[in-house]
C-alpha cells in the first residue's frame, strides 16, 4: 500500500494503472483454471515469513461469538466446544510475545486454522482480484524449518479443510530442503540462480581490478596515441 505512487507523478501513476489492469485481466481470464476452482489446476500461493500478527490477533478474539469468528474459515474444522479454552488468552499472550506463542503452537508438519486476510484499508490490488477473498494460514515443515505464512485467493465454500491440507502438505514437502536453512523448493532454486550471478559479478570485478593494477586498460585506451 505504501508503494502506490502519487498521482502527480504522471509516468509512475500511468505505469501503476497499467500494472493494476494486467493483474485484473489475469484473474478475470485464469481464475477458473486455478486451484481450488479447478481441482486439477495449479496452486497460486504467496509465501511469507515473520508475519505472526494475523493469527495472534485472531487468538485474542472472543471466538464464542459470531463477530470473533468472522475471520476464521469454519469449513476448516473450527471446534466451537474448544473456544472456551481460549478465554483469558489475551492476558497470557501479553506476557510471552507473538513469536514465542506461534513457535509454541506449531511443531513439525502442522499448520494453523485458515483465516481471512480482510483489511479495512486501501489496497494496491484491483478490487476485482480480492473480491473473491484472500485466506491464509501459518505452517511449519520439518523440525528445523522456519514458520511461514501462505496466502491463497478464495474463501468459503471454495476452500475446505481437506483442500487446505492438500496445499499445506505440498508446501511442507517443498520446505524439506537445505536442512536448517529450509525454504520452499522454488525459492531455493531461485537463490541458486542468483548465486551464479553473484559469482559472475565477483569474478568480473576481480578481473577488472587486476587489469587496472597492471595498467592493461590504460594501455589499451592510449595505444596508438604516441604515433599520432
Amino acid at each position: 500500500r505504501e508503494m502506490i505512487p502519487l498521482k502527480r507523478n504522471v509516468k509512475h501513476w500511468a505505469e501503476y494503472i497499467k500494472t493494476k489492469q494486467a493483474i485484473e485481466n489475469f484473474w478475470d481470464n485464469y481464475r477458473t483454471t486455478l486451484f481450488p476452482w479447478n481441482s486439477n489446476g495449479p496452486v497460486l500461493a504467496s509465501i511469507l515469513s515473520e508475519r505472526f500478527s494475523a493469527v495472534v490477533s485472531i487468538a485474542r478474539q472472543d471466538l464464542r461469538c459470531d463477530d470473533g469468528r468472522k475471520h476464521l474459515l469454519e469449513s476448516d474444522g473450527f471446534n466451537f466446544d474448544k473456544a472456551t479454552l481460549l478465554q483469558g488468552l489475551d492476558e497470557k499472550l501479553s506476557g510471552i510475545g507473538d513469536t514465542r506463542f506461534i513457535n509454541g503452537i506449531l511443531t513439525g508438519f502442522t499448520r494453523t486454522i485458515a483465516f481471512r486476510m480482510t483489511e479495512n484499508r486501501s489496497r494496491m490490488e484491483p478490487a476485482g482480484a480480492v473480491d473473491h477473498g484472500v485466506v491464509g494460514f501459518h505452517y511449519k515443515g520439518g523440525q528445523n524449518s522456519q514458520i511461514r505464512m501462505v496466502q491463497l485467493a478464495g474463501d468459503e465454500p471454495e476452500w475446505s479443510g481437506a483442500l487446505l491440507d492438500n496445499v499445506a502438505w505440498k508446501l511442507m514437502i517443498l520446505d524439506m530442503q537445505n536442512r536448517s536453512k529450509a525454504v520452499p523448493l522454488p525459492q531455493l532454486l531461485g537463490q541458486q540462480q542468483l548465486k551464479l550471478l553473484n559469482d559472475f559479478v565477483k569474478y568480473y570485478r576481480r578481473g577488472i581490478s587486476d587489469a587496472l593494477k597492471r595498467n592493461d586498460i590504460e594501455e589499451t585506451w592510449i595505444s596508438g596515441l604516441d604515433g599520432e
